[in-house]
């Protein structure tokens, strides 16, 4: 374990295990089996990341989605580990290639997807290797309980039949007793130990509110409480997405949209802003965010109740996994319960399957209704018992209850008089008195309960018939027009053996209820550090087109802030600061701090430990060209600023000032879309100021103009797409690195060893051929 602390230490920069992990990883050095469960952000990979550098072999890792793969595979190439991926449809060679590194015992991780995995060919490859252990990610869509079912991971447990001396370990953010039962029989776990983390995210504040005009409620939340900050949305249709994307955008918010329904094209370039821009949203469906990785997520809002509680745990979670304070906001209403359970009993799914879906989406309805602790109702779904947490909105700001029997016992006894097929609208129009053709026509206009309820409003009855079906007195028929329906728990009520306690009828103000404020007060001081290192960061993360987050997350920037590190020594105090990354970036950081401490620190020159730029004449006057332009093309198109192009893209424009239209596409920021519409004028801006850019500038450009044509013909050639050869961020970071060797290949975001098997030696000659000319 001395072994395993220094690789945690040297190679991830963490300073000690925590919870459960040093257990787990002795576990797997035993070469026992094991059952993870671990909250998101808890630090599930290192748990199998760290044995598997121990271990003789590779590690290979079962994961469900390539997006995934590639981002861990990311961020072990960052910590200076040798990781791959590989999944359906790799090529022979890559295959062959990766076969090379294992059996030289330089790669320490393969990722794979479960149908590769299980796959005879790829088992008989594995039948000659030395595997250190299998570890399979997101082990609850081994289940039908779970949230996420795959059929395909009821296969691995052939794993344990046919490698019985290799340890497996199945790991999970989020599983009830049902879907942990499943785990353990199908991977055949059934003897394994279970380390179960407590599910618990402290540092997220849960918020959730009843839903009136969505979209000016979701404004007001971002712009008062997460102004600047990245986030996630998410909305229930991709319709939704669209208009709720539009409507940020058209007030000034970074937005982009994200859902199945876009191009793959699209769906990349807005993942890929997403996770290496701050301060933009992602507005989506759940199409996104199982493949995320990124630490500083400082928001997750819901613009509709997820369909279970499983959902809405893993999409929450994907806030604050730096431990730092973040949001889950949650926007709901009936419309959305009701929308879910037609769709559950319409599906093709089994009536068993159904009967699952539907209690799960009656639990999360009780997370919504509840006027409790958020927090204890979310953990005891997974079986864990809590004290109230403090930190959600309930707790902050305990809602007043009265006694609502009465109200409730007139509701109740009409739902019964109509005689349980009539939806709520119809119900409360009885309720209130309203003599409409139909209720005439049903006789309904006799009843003892016509008219009984004209004191409050039909939004007053719905209230209390949501509260209802929360507390369990009310069902909806779904078989009959979402009539309601009494429950057996409704029956004490109506003879008076019960009272029931309602939350007030008429709405809070959202804004009273807002979470706690980062307990982390900079001073002015601090502030001008802080945003030097964020913008470096930047800088740096466009520099090696690498995500942000795999440079650095805020909390170790946080703690270079705090502890003002003088040397390298210092440094390996810092959390997240591993050997590789303190040699590749260690003096830059050093560089900061010293001119902060020295007092000379310039935070508009902050990039200049990257870039080596320096304003002059000739770039303010084109940037002051192109701004005034943005700003007229705003006015005159009626959109906001960053509709037009962000302001990377003027930045990039002014570094990168394009003569020709094939320049405009290596811009940061321009899509097909902008360019169509703006091309044309940005080029007659900048047409004066192109040929005064410095020879560097201009030798990566007409390199870039090469490379698009090679590009092309290639993808005409595979009738593929281009941006499925080679996308625009790694041919600008092939431009900004120009590399001599396949290894140096592998350094760039965007080289898996796929391309580089299919492409790596074209691309290494059409290089060298180009610097020689």
């Amino acid at each position: 374990m001395q072994t395993a602390q220094h690789i945690l230490h040297d190679t991830f920069g963490y300073p000690e295990f925590r919870g459960k992990q040093a257990d787990i990883v002795q576990t797997l050095l035993r070469g026992d089996n094991a059952l993870v469960l671990m909250p998101t952000g808890g630090g599930k990979s290192l748990c199998y990341q760290i044995p598997a550098l121990m271990r003789d072999g590779v590690a290979i890792v079962v994961s469900p989605l390539i997006a995934l793969m590639d981002d861990q595979v990311a961020n072990l190439r960052a910590a200076g580990v040798h990781a791959a991926a590989v999944h359906s449809g790799t090529p022979p060679e890559t295959v062959r290639q990766l076969a090379d590194d294992i059996h030289s015992g330089s790669l320490k991780l393969l990722y794979v997807a479960p149908e590769r995995l299980v796959s005879e060919r790829f088992l008989k490859f594995l039948d000659n290797t030395t595997v250190s252990l299998f570890a399979i990610d997101e082990a609850h869509c081994v289940s039908q309980w779970g949230h996420d079912f795959r059929p395909e991971y009821q296969q691995l447990g052939l794993l344990a039949e046919r490698y019985p001396h290799v340890p497996r370990i199945a790991l999970t953010a989020t599983a009830d007793a049902e879907t942990r039962a499943d785990i353990k029989h199908y991977l055949k776990l059934e003897n394994a130990p279970e380390f179960v983390s407590s599910f618990d995210r402290p540092n997220i504040y849960y918020q959730v509110i009843e839903k009136n005009n969505g979209k000016k409620q979701l404004l007001d939340f971002i712009q008062k409480q997460m102004h600047g900050q990245s986030g996630i949305v998410y909305c229930l249709s991709r319709r939704n997405v669209e208009e709720i994307a539009a409507f940020l955008c058209e007030h000034g918010l970074h937005a982009l949209p994200y859902h199945a329904g876009l191009s793959l094209e699209i769906r990349q370039q807005n993942q890929h802003r997403f996770t290496h821009e701050d301060n933009v949203i992602v507005v989506a469906t759940v199409a996104f965010g199982m493949g995320i990785d990124k630490p500083d997520v400082r928001f997750v809002a819901h613009l509709d109740m997820p369909q279970s509680i499983e959902h809405f745990y893993q999409e929450s979670g994907r806030a604050g996994r730096d431990g730092l304070p973040a949001v889950s906001w949650l926007c709901y209403g009936m419309n959305t319960l009701l929308l879910l359970k037609e769709r559950i009993t319409e599906s093709q799914a089994s009536d068993f399957q159904k009967q699952i879906e539907l209690q799960k989406l009656n639990a999360m309805f009780d997370v919504c209704e509840t006027a409790a602790c958020r927090r204890q109702l979310l953990l005891r779904h997974f079986g864990e018992q809590s004290e109230p947490c403090g930190n959600c909105d309930n707790c902050l700001h305990p809602p007043a209850k009265f006694d609502g029997t009465e109200i409730v016992q007139k509701l109740l006894s009409c739902v019964y008089r109509v005689g349980q097929r009539f939806a709520a609208s119809y119900v409360i129009e009885v309720l209130r008195g309203k003599s409409t053709d139909w209720i005439v026509q049903n006789g309904h206009d006799k009843l003892s309960t016509f008219g009984i309820g004209d004191n409050l409003s039909d939004k007053d009855w719905r209230n209390v018939a949501r509260q209802c079906i929360g507390l369990g007195l009310l069902n909806n028929d779904m078989h009959n027009y979402q009539a309601l329906m009494l429950t057996e728990a409704a029956k004490p009520v109506l003879r008076g053996e019960q009272t029931v306690l309602l939350r007030p009828l008429k709405r809070e103000k959202a804004a009273t209820k807002v979470a706690k404020t980062d307990t982390w007060l900079r001073t002015e001081r601090e502030e001008r550090l802080w945003q030097a290192l964020r913008q470096w960061r930047v800088a740096r993360a466009k520099a090696d087109d690498v995500p942000a987050y795999v440079i650095f997350g805020d909390k170790t920037l946080r703690e270079v802030v705090e502890k003002l590190p003088k040397n390298q020594s210092d440094l390996r105090e810092i959390y997240g600061m591993g050997e590789a990354k303190i040699g590749k970036f260690g003096d830059e950081i050093l560089d900061i701090v010293a001119e902060f401490v020295s007092g000379s620190l310039n935070v508009a020159q902050s990039e200049k430990t990257v870039s080596h730029q320096h304003s002059n004449p000739r770039d303010d006057e084109l940037l002051r060209q192109l701004t005034v332009w943005r700003e007229m093309a705003a006015k005159r198109d009626d959109v906001s600023l960053h509709a037009v192009c962000p302001e990377e893209s003027l930045t990039d424009l002014v570094a990168f000032t394009p003569e020709q239209m094939v320049d405009l596409n290596m811009i940061y920021g321009l899509g097909e879309v902008k360019l169509g519409k703006y091309g044309k004028e940005i080029l007659s801006i900048c047409a004066p100021f192109s040929g005064s850019l410095n020879d560097e500038i201009k030798y990566k450009q007409l390199f870039l103009r090469d490379l698009q044509e090679w590009v092309a013909m290639k993808a005409e050639e595979a009738e593929l797409p281009e941006f499925q050869i080679l996308g625009k961020p790694a041919m600008r970071a092939l431009a900004n690195k120009l590399p001599e060797t396949l290894d140096d290949l592998r350094e760039i975001h965007g080289f898996d060893d796929e391309k580089i098997a299919e492409y790596g030696e074209e691309l290494l000659e059409m290089i060298g051929a180009f610097q020689v000319a």
